[in-house]
């Protein structure tokens, strides 16, 4: 393995987030309630104008999503609902501390998080075990994952307008779905929320501008509910080649009424780019010093991965002879980049699509209708090997529910129909809520169908399906997922205890397994099968208490088999035996209410793995490779406070106390890229109602 020597550090200029900075605790100050104000009313008639934000949703169009489930508390892992053992917060995650949407992510027990570290890097989700490519991601009603690796965006996924992050019913014939919530409307005064954070070298800025306007139009008056919102980043990271150089988002969100119609339009624009290094290279006999930031090398250190994309949607939606009706179409273009030593490999997909839902039947047992319609073309597709050909897709389907006593069920089926071929889905859900107790059943069977880049490949060091079998076509490269669970949890005082057991079975599909040290990674033909079981056990202790102490704590154990040879043992390590997280703490107020404080310790921990390694090239998190080092066994222990004063919500952490100590010389989550070493972060959020 050849080292990159790292180059020598040059002394930067201060960057333009600290001017940022300092320009937002002027006004902070500046916006300060006289010494004579109630500082306790100024406080509520935030938290209102807030959760006005988040007011009770009215039948609009399909843009906003109305199915997925919501929770409250900051983890809320047993709440109400089918399936809802993987719900996210309600809370925004503007309003929230958290770096990504990964940070939120990890908090769901049954979940593993393969988080490189690095601001900016594209962290890798699996839910119960399940390959982190086989989860889908909405917003509203745009797919929101990379169009040419089929990963779901999360690093592309703004924080502004979305409302929070919810498990949603199986839709699309895809097996599992996480919905981006976007509010329906705004209500009450002009609202301008910012939100700025800082620290290992991070800069980051995010405005959100929100306000309803009257509007004349046809004759008639209405009003239009307006949001703007701009958001950017930038970070040096702490190796060479780990530099989030540019993050950059603007969107735009409209909606008004007009005579029974409900009308929406969203734009929203991405700029992404970012360091792609292949892994850290000791400098000395000892492993270990890969954790020495000043000395250890860096494979590909000028390797840069680089994502455009855009997004237009329109929506309608109406009440029609008292049912539901949406409908809303969609387009997205998207680049994707790869630049080393000069040489760079692209392809561009434009995808179109479009959705129509109606309610056939209310009441009790209210059932629904949906069919969606897309097309992915690729005008420039010179990077994907043997000619990438449009594909395009319909997907026809049936929802319902209903209640009899204390049981609700949820269901589901459909049609879909891509690359020529014809493939079922169904879901089935049943909950019931006896006292105390808590009971939650699900199935599902959903298609796995193939990325662009799992049937053609992206450049030479990534080699898709047909590289292998040049006469594979995509409908036999199509896969299939089978997923059942049944969870119990158990309130006693302030005790709830839960239980979950589940198992999944993949059968076919593309399978991705690295092939060497450098990030290279290629596409299995046919694809093993793997079988995958879990256990998830939660105990949490007052855990939407608003004052006191409080503790969460989440233990999963997980097993995988499936494939033969190298295959099998890369299945079979690809993710921890166990692994867990905890935390504690302690929420009031100090200085006669003034401050509103929440301090916790939160801990994850987790026992020794092969892990996944990221094909370099795309981004996408694969199978390691043949004689990877094992990622050893480690624990991450952060430290967080949130204070609110005035209105405004200050952020403190210290994340990874422990690393860089004598009990802990460094850890990582994939192996050779090393967690980020102990950091201060800090960050504010700031409602200020105009």
């Amino acid at each position: 393995m050849e080292r990159t020597p790292r180059t020598q550090s040059v002394r930067r200029r201060p960057g333009p987030g600290r001017f940022v900075c300092l320009a937002l605790v002027a006004c902070f100050a500046a916006s300060l309630p006289a010494a004579g104000q109630d500082v306790d009313s100024l406080a509520a008639a935030m938290m209102a104008r807030a959760d006005s934000l988040r007011a009770a949703r009215v039948p609009g169009p399909a843009l906003a999503d109305t199915t997925a489930s919501r929770t409250s508390g900051r983890t809320a892992p047993w709440s109400d609902g089918v399936g809802t053992w993987r719900a996210l917060s309600a809370r925004r995650p503007l309003s929230e501390g958290v770096g990504d949407f990964g940070d939120l992510l990890a908090r769901v027990p049954g979940s593993f998080l393969y988080d490189y570290g690095p601001d900016g890097w594209p962290d890798a989700w699996s839910p119960d075990g399940l390959d982190p490519a086989d989860v889908s991601l909405r917003l509203g009603i745009i797919p929101f994952d990379d169009p040419v690796t089929g990963m779901p965006a999360w690093d592309l996924l703004p924080t502004g307008p979305v409302d929070g992050l919810s498990w949603s019913p199986m839709d699309r014939s895809s097996p599992f779905v996480v919905a981006a919530v976007l509010p329906d409307t705004v209500h009450g005064k002009p609202l301008t929320e910012m939100r700025y954070r800082s620290g290992g070298s991070l800069q980051a800025v995010d405005v959100v501008h929100s306000q309803r306007r009257p509007l004349a139009l046809l004759g008639g008056r209405t009003t239009m509910d307006l949001q703007l919102g701009y958001a950017g980043a930038g970070a040096a990271g702490e190796y060479e080649g780990s530099r989030l150089r540019r993050k950059r988002q603007l969107w735009l969100r409209a909606s008004s009424r007009i005579g029974g119609w409900t009308g929406s339009a969203m734009v929203l624009t991405n700029r992404h780019r970012v360091g792609a290094h292949a892994g850290v290279i000791p400098h000395g006999s000892s492993y270990d010093s890969i954790y020495d930031r000043l000395l250890a090398g860096v494979q590909h250190a000028d390797a840069v991965r680089e994502r455009y994309r855009s997004d237009v949607a329109l929506g309608a939606g109406r009440l029609v002879a008292g049912r539901a009706l949406s409908l809303a179409a969609y387009r997205t273009q998207h680049l994707l980049r790869y630049v080393l030593s000069g040489d760079s490999t692209a392809v561009r997909v434009v995808r179109y699509g479009s959705e129509a839902s109606l309610g056939l039947v209310g009441g009790d047992w209210p059932l629904s209708a949906s069919v969606s319609l897309s097309r992915d073309a690729f005008p420039d597709s010179s990077a994907l090997g043997r000619g990438a050909q449009a594909r395009g897709r319909i997907d026809a389907s049936l929802a319902g529910s209903g209640t009899a006593g204390p049981w609700t069920m949820e269901y589901g089926g459909g049609m879909l129909r891509a690359d020529g071929a014809l493939h079922g889905s169904w879901r089935v859900g049943l909950k019931a809520a006896l006292g105390r107790i808590r009971l939650d059943v699900d199935a599902i069977g959903a298609p796995l169908l193939p990325s662009a880049v799992d049937l053609y490949g992206f450049g030479p060091t990534t080699p898709g399906l047909r590289a292998s079998s040049p006469t594979v076509r995509a409908k036999d490269a199509a896969g299939r997922l089978e997923l059942m669970g049944a969870g119990l949890s158990v309130e006693h005082g302030p005790f709830v205890a839960g239980a979950r057991a589940f198992a999944l079975r993949r059968s076919g599909g593309a399978t991705w397994i690295g092939t060497d040290a450098a990030g290279a990674a290629a596409a299995l033909s046919g694809g093993p099968d793997v079988t995958t079981r879990g256990l998830v056990f939660s105990l949490s202790y007052r855990d939407d208490a608003a004052r006191g102490f409080h503790a969460l704590a989440s233990a999963t154990a997980l097993e995988s088999s499936g494939g033969t040879g190298e295959t099998s043992a890369a299945i079979a390590g690809v993710h921890p035996d166990g692994f867990g997280r905890a935390v504690a703490g302690w929420r009031g107020s100090l200085f006669r209410g003034d401050a509103i404080v929440d301090l916790r310790a939160e801990a994850r921990a987790w026992s020794a793995m092969r892990g996944r390694q990221p094909a370099t090239a795309t981004g996408q998190a694969v199978l390691a490779y043949a004689g990877s080092r094992d990622v050893p066994a480690s624990v991450i222990l952060d430290l967080e406070a949130d204070i609110v004063v005035r209105g405004a919500t200050l952020f403190l952490s210290i994340e990874n106390l422990l690393s860089g100590s004598e009990l802990m010389p460094g850890n990582q989550v994939v192996a050779d890229y090393p967690y980020p070493e102990r950091r201060w972060r800090f960050g504010v959020y700031w409602p200020i109602p105009d």
